[in-house]
């Protein structure tokens, strides 16, 4: 089967997701189930990322690509950017259980997030599948007014977690130092973060599935540069913290600095 470039970025996306399968579930065992929230969804990535791969690889082998398969994919693409920003939720929370208990309103503010990151994938699928172009233009209409205003939540809902960050650096001497390494990751990972939340809004926001930004019709170069290897890179620097903190050494129990 002959891949064009978005074929073999398809394949390269199949080749890292498949390994951290493995690795992000050692992840949630290893940091046990109080922290295991930002692993968790890391690994659900992996699962959507995986199936995201192998449909772009299918359609790539269609003579005629299925309309429902291109819809899945692009339904794909922007939840597992949602699922990314939920790993990246669930790493704050972390972050918070220990320095701030004492702030239960902090920590109750920090959870809603999450509800805004639910709400913002059930209107991205909900959206997806209505804008299929058998569907009447008014039910495209609607689907694509769901997929956007479900972009701005999981967009507002990372400002948020931004707006967090800040504060728990301005606190940092609360913060056990394995906290901090989760703290430092997410830091790091914020302006790839920014790019990958762009390549999404742009894509929700063109007037039609076919444009320059969608993951499957669009520019692969966008696609790698903006919406791929932005990824990755996040990915890779969870990753790392998370294999980087020893379990023997964390201070969860007795509180140290």
């Amino acid at each position: 089967m002959h891949l064009d470039n978005h074929g073999k970025i398809a394949a390269a996306d199949i080749a890292f997701y498949a390994p951290l399968l493995v690795i992000t579930g050692f992840l949630i065992l290893r940091h046990g189930y109080t922290r295991a929230l930002g692993w968790l969804f890391l690994f659900l990535l992996s699962n959507v990322r995986l199936v995201f791969g192998i449909l772009v690889l299918v359609m790539e082998g269609q003579k005629k690509p299925s309309i429902g398969i291109f819809i899945a994919i692009s339904i794909l693409a922007s939840v597992g950017v949602t699922l990314l920003l939920m790993a990246s939720m669930g790493f704050l929370r972390t972050v918070s259980n220990i320095g701030f208990s004492d702030k239960p309103y902090l920590l109750r503010s920090l959870d809603r997030t999450h509800f805004l990151f639910t709400i913002a994938i059930a209107l991205i699928v909900a959206g997806g599948s209505m804008r299929i172009p058998t569907n009447k233009p008014s039910t495209q209409s609607t689907g694509k007014t769901l997929s956007r205003v479900g972009i701005v939540i999981a967009t507002s809902a990372f400002m948020i977690l931004v707006g967090f960050t800040t504060y728990f650096w301005v606190h940092r001497r609360k913060l056990t130092a394995s906290r901090k390494m989760l703290l430092t990751a997410f830091t790091f990972a914020i302006p790839f973060l920014v790019v990958r939340i762009v390549y999404s809004i742009l894509g929700a926001f063109a007037s039609t599935l076919y444009s320059k930004w969608s993951p499957t019709k669009g520019s692969w170069v966008a696609f790698l540069l903006m919406g791929l290897l932005t990824e990755f890179i996040v990915v890779l620097i969870y990753v790392i913290a998370g294999i980087s903190i020893p379990y023997s050494k964390d201070e969860e129990a007795a509180g140290l600095d």
